[in-house]
């Protein structure tokens, strides 16, 4: 794990500690719609793919992961996941401004 790595982590953290009674006062009350899961995906998507990252990281020298195959998989897998719906969202939010 590189220092880059660490700073990008510590934001992100950073991020859910200062925007997490906004998440609960403004998503957790609504209904299940394409917005609200396209929040959720990009808000805690990246969470999974970081810790299968660190195991990756930590187990991988050791020779503890049997398949990496399935590993890159998954994760291009939830990357794309993430992207997609982090680019949703920004879609919808643009067309609900008034212009």
């Amino acid at each position: 794990m590189t220092s880059s790595d660490v700073v990008i982590i510590s934001l992100q953290l950073f991020d859910y500690c200062i925007t997490f009674d906004s998440e609960v006062r403004w998503v957790w009350g609504r209904k299940w719609g394409i917005v609200r899961i396209a929040f959720v995906i990009s808000r805690y998507v990246p969470i999974a793919t970081f810790v299968m990252y660190l195991y990756y990281t930590v187990k991988s020298p050791l020779g503890g992961i049997p398949k990496p195959g399935r590993y890159i998989a998954v994760d291009g897998t939830l990357n794309t996941l993430n992207a997609a719906a982090a680019d949703g969202q920004n879609q919808l939010q643009v067309k609900s401004l008034p212009l």
